[in-house]
């Protein structure tokens, strides 16, 4: 009968990745206030249509970003600004 050979057993590697981090949490609005709305939250906090608020961003009186999804968000700050400068109180 042929004898068992035996492998060398392996090291266990180490993980040489660096160490994760947190991230850092981001800005902190106060209680009650957002730092950006979608649009469909935009149309209700102004009391328009989606359709309209769609429109208002196409001619360029409203700025936005897109989140890595697609989807369209509106800042605070640029809903603010919409708000001084149309003399739209909602």
């Amino acid at each position: 009968m042929p004898t068992k050979t035996t492998r060398p057993q392996r090291k266990k590697a180490r993980n040489t990745s660096p160490k994760r981090t947190r991230k850092r949490p981001g800005p902190v609005a106060p209680a009650g206030e957002r730092l950006a709305y979608r649009v469909r939250e935009v149309a209700e906090l102004l009391g328009r249509d989606v359709s309209t608020v769609y429109q208002i961003i196409r001619v360029g009186q409203l700025r936005y970003g897109r989140l890595p999804g697609g989807t369209m968000f509106v800042s605070r700050a640029a809903l603010l600004e919409y708000l001084d400068g149309s003399g739209d109180a909602a």
